[in-house]
């Protein structure tokens, strides 16, 4: 499954990750408190921290709410339950039950 991911800094200092599959039209977004707890959730999707270090980098030169989008990622886990669930551990424990 072909997967679009962005992120955008909040006005509130949050990091909002946008999960997007553009193949079933469906989007979704959470926020988190830090760029770290953000990080986190990227790392947990595949990206390779070399993506997030040489990305996130950017990330304080943007404006607010101007998404800085990664190349398309492939996943190859159900994901059907991600763009249903808002947190982290509940995503998680989903998708350990779907293995």
């Amino acid at each position: 499954m072909l997967v679009v991911i962005s992120v955008n800094r909040m006005d509130s200092n949050g990091v909002q990750v946008c999960v997007a599959r553009p193949q079933h039209n469906a989007h979704s977004a959470q926020t988190y408190p830090s760029e770290a707890a953000a990080r986190a959730v990227l790392l947990d999707f595949g990206m390779t921290e070399k993506v997030l270090d040489d990305s996130l980098k950017l990330l304080p030169q943007l404006a607010a709410n101007q998404p800085l989008t990664f190349p398309p990622l492939a996943m190859y886990r159900n994901m059907s339950c991600w763009t249903e669930v808002s947190s982290l551990d509940k995503r998680r424990s989903l998708v350990s039950a779907n293995d």
